[in-house]
């Protein structure tokens, strides 16, 4: 028992498994810039396979903004370049977009033609090999897992390494003595 934390910096050998490159991790300082970079990196990847997380709920988060912010996302793929408007500075900017490869307006196009149908099943839409989940989504994080089935129906694996505890809510019985 203990705690479930690591870095790609404490990995680097595992880092051609993840779809975001090392700058990605390392360089960008705020949450909601970090996250803007991984869904970026995650959506220009056609052969992404699984999503990892320790815990369910931020798959959830992710799929939050994502469903805000895909046009944002579709555009930089379509353009090669990452917004503008997140906090990323120039020397680590500048590598990333070289990290995506240029232009992609084919994978682009495709994806906003995907959410332009709807989001039901949208991950499976995009990313056709996607083939597992692996993350906590046992006992309290459950709800999370339930709340996600419409982007990501449960004909995807969802893999829990860890068990999390269900909370039981126990109502207190007053007694006259």
């Amino acid at each position: 028992m203990g705690p479930n934390s690591s870095s790609p910096e404490d990995s680097k050998s595992m880092m051609c498994m993840f779809t975001t490159p090392m700058d990605g991790y390392l360089g960008i300082k705020n949450e909601r810039s970090a996250l803007y970079v991984h869904l970026l990196f995650a959506l220009k990847d056609y052969n992404l396979g699984q999503f990892e997380a320790n815990f369910i709920s931020i798959i959830f988060h992710a799929f939050q903004f994502l469903l805000h912010h895909w046009s944002e996302l579709v555009e930089d793929i379509r353009n090669g370049t990452i917004n503008e408007a997140y906090e990323i500075s120039d020397d680590i900017r500048k590598s990333l977009i070289k990290s995506l490869g240029g232009k992609d307006s084919k994978r682009a196009d495709w994806i906003q033609q995907e959410f332009e149908k709807g989001t039901k099943d949208i991950a499976i839409r995009i990313w056709p090999k996607l083939k597992c989940i692996l993350s906590v989504s046992t006992g309290p994080f459950q709800l999370y897992d339930d709340k996600l089935c419409d982007l990501i129906p449960k004909s995807v694996p969802r893999y829990s390494p860890l068990y999390a505890g269900k909370y039981f809510k126990i109502d207190t019985v007053f007694m006259n003595i």
